[in-house]
């Protein structure tokens, strides 16, 4: 028989393994999602709701829930680059390995004559958008639920109608996050009814606009920061982050509405230099999430920063591990969506990412 205090080593090695395999299975894990289909998705439901409580029989109501993501909410499950397909739709807009129909849709595109018909096509006409943005946001699966990032209750029945359960659980979700929003004078979206907007979306929500001292809306070491920019106020914003490891530790995410990023003074010089990964890095093991928004005149997409407004993915040396993550939501008519519904689209996705 073995002596007991042989088998004692390996029984404690056993209940440290499991102990640890508890510790890791009780760690959000990241999900994979295509953030753009969150994002607009969620605005997809806030406008199917407000049809819903509109005038006229379920047939108006389709028409004008239809009509409205016509207008404000473009998307298509094979339109990355938008750019390429819109301006220039040769061989490079459907980089290989193509999506499925994307070869099709960009020989589509091809044969029409200017970047407003082509948009119309992409986004408007297209059988494949429509579904995509009309389909039952269940049918998206576990990924997308947002129910387990936002609370009890927080189902899509619910952020469509934006019930005091998907309120209640995002004042929980960034109780201890500050969120700043700072934009340019001449935004599409304006600083004072984003910060409106997003006071009225959660009650509870910590918001304030363009603090001098940052750290003075940051007074517990709990705290956190997101960050909502746009225009000429993004690159200030990296260049804080690059100088601050203080603000980076803080600092979880930034979004980008129709910012000068790659396309801004300065910026051909702040990017190869100081747009790392090692330069980016917090004291706590994550990324940092920047998303961005472009803002898209559907008559005139040529116009349009596209690949300016977006944040590049910077290499990633060997030995080095990611902690920037560029997320790009895609195009938008920034100026026709009302704010209440931009920032609820916001808040999702936001507390979605930051839910892994």
């Amino acid at each position: 028989m073995p002596n007991p205090a042989e088998l004692r080593p390996w029984v404690e090695l056993a209940a440290a393994l499991l102990a640890g395999w508890a510790v890791w299975r009780s760690l959000p894990v990241a999900v994979p999602r295509d953030w753009e289909r969150l994002f607009k998705i969620t605005l997809s439901a806030q406008l199917w709701a407000e049809a819903e409580g509109g005038p006229g029989d379920e047939a108006a109501r389709t028409a004008a829930w239809a009509q409205a993501l016509a207008a404000q909410v473009p998307f298509h499950p094979a339109g990355r680059l938008p750019e390429r397909k819109l301006l220039d739709p040769g061989p490079a807009a459907a980089p290989a390995p193509a999506l499925p129909g994307e070869l099709g849709l960009v020989e589509a595109l091809a044969r029409l004559p200017t970047p407003a018909a082509r948009y119309k096509a992409l986004y408007v006409d297209s059988r494949a958008a429509q579904e995509a943005l009309a389909e039952d946001p269940r049918a998206l699966g576990p990924a997308y639920d947002p129910e387990p990032v936002i609370g009890a209750g927080a189902d899509w029945e619910a952020v469509a109608r934006w019930a005091p359960a998907v309120q209640a659980g995002l004042a929980r979700k960034f109780g201890h996050v500050e969120i700043v929003v700072d934009l340019p004078a001449q935004s599409s979206a304006p600083a004072a009814a984003l910060e409106e907007a997003l006071r009225s979306a959660a009650p509870g929500l910590r918001v304030s606009r363009s603090p001098t001292q940052i750290f003075d809306v940051l007074r517990a070491p709990s705290d956190r920061l997101v960050v909502l920019t746009g225009g000429d106020r993004v690159l200030p914003w990296l260049r804080a982050l690059a100088d601050s490891p203080a603000l980076r530790d803080r600092c979880l995410a930034l979004t980008s509405v129709d910012g000068q990023i790659t396309d801004a003074d300065g910026a051909d010089a702040f990017f190869p230099a100081r747009w790392q990964h090692a330069a980016f890095e917090p004291e706590l093991q994550r990324t940092t999430a920047f998303f961005s928004l472009t803002d898209v005149d559907p008559d005139h997409p040529e116009r349009a920063r596209w690949s300016g407004s977006r944040f590049p993915a910077p290499p990633l040396p060997a030995g080095q591990r990611p902690t920037i993550e560029p997320i790009d939501l895609g195009p938008a008519p920034v100026g026709a969506l009302r704010p209440a519904l931009l920032v609820r689209g916001l808040l999702v996705t936001w507390a979605a990412r930051l839910h892994g």
